[in-house]
């Protein structure tokens, strides 16, 4: 079991630390979308400074997954990465859903295996 835990972990830390740098540097193909989910992309990116900060996001996140050392912290910062993912795809663009699903998957089961880290942000003092 403890396998499939640091295949999940690495699987989630490599996907988000190839797609921020792709953000940055631009080594594949960007993806098409279509209609409104087109125009809030092109927003995003013209906007100066979010695509930069969703890339530097991304890329740290995976990087404190992939090292191990940190993984809570990777998953909290990259929690809300994932969440929006989940909500464009839900509803500018369908086509992208089930694998948005599986990413949203992988996030709720380490954040499960990891439950014990972030108890302590539900201890009311």
């Amino acid at each position: 079991m403890q396998y499939i835990n640091h295949l999940i972990r690495f699987f989630l830390g490599s996907l988000f630390l190839i797609a921020g740098l792709n953000k940055v540097f631009e080594f594949m193909k960007p993806m098409e979308f279509s209609g409104g989910a087109q125009k809030m992309v092109s927003v995003i990116m013209q906007s100066g400074y979010l695509w930069e900060t969703i890339a530097a996001v991304e890329i740290i996140g995976g990087m404190l997954l992939i090292s191990s050392y940190f993984v809570p912290l990777g998953l909290a910062v990259l929690a809300p990465v994932v969440l929006n993912i989940v909500l464009f795809h839900l509803y500018l663009d369908a086509n992208g859903l089930i694998l948005s699903f599986v990413l949203a998957f992988f996030e709720g089961y380490l954040i499960y295996i990891y439950r014990e880290k972030f108890a302590v942000f539900f201890i009311a003092r």
